[in-house]
């Protein structure tokens, strides 16, 4: 599983659950934990950036990288 949320390979991007949020509660509607993904695709344009940080603005804009953190998408389902 890739946990890397950074550029660099490393984790650094997280996100807490309470534990009511991970467990359907059968008496009532609510948010119950469905998923959790690291969404590489939605920054990465092409290729990641290779020596992002020394020629990032020599980049072609249209292939730069948006952001050298990956967004930590958690999806919940209402029950």
């Amino acid at each position: 599983e890739d946990r890397a949320t950074h550029l660099t390979g490393r984790q650094f991007d997280r996100i807490f659950i309470s534990k009511t949020l991970m467990f359907d509660s059968r008496q009532q509607f609510d948010p119950s934990f469905k998923s959790i993904e690291n969404r590489k695709d939605l920054c990465v344009r092409n290729m990641p950036d290779k020596d992002h940080y020394d020629i990032y603005f020599k980049i072609p804009q249209e292939e730069r990288d948006i952001s050298d953190h990956y967004p930590v998408v958690v999806t919940f389902d209402l029950k």
